[in-house]
């Protein structure tokens, strides 16, 4: 990943409340997408709407602390199915 682009990622991350862990997995998140034609617009786009950004983050983090107590994949689907369930509803 470019150094412009790692410190435009900092910089957001510095404004978070992730532990090292969570910035770290946010870092190697980010330069697993680096080569996607889409990045320049992704961390433009975060940039723009720190609360995107934000929620982003918490999401990234829930999910490694339950994976890390043992939730599975499944169980993760179910959680992000009601959640898109919940947001309909109130979208209507």
């Amino acid at each position: 990943m470019d150094n412009a682009y790692l410190l435009r990622i900092e910089a957001l991350l510095a404004k978070s409340e992730l532990d090292s862990e969570g910035v770290s997995n946010i870092k190697n998140f980010f330069e697993s997408i680096a080569n996607e034609p889409q990045f320049v617009k992704i961390v433009d786009l975060l940039e723009r709407f720190p609360s995107v950004f934000e929620n982003f983050i918490k999401c990234f983090d829930l999910k490694r602390k339950l994976v890390q107590k043992g939730i599975s994949k499944d169980d993760w689907q179910k959680i992000v199915k009601k959640d898109e369930e919940e947001m309909a509803k109130l979208q209507n």
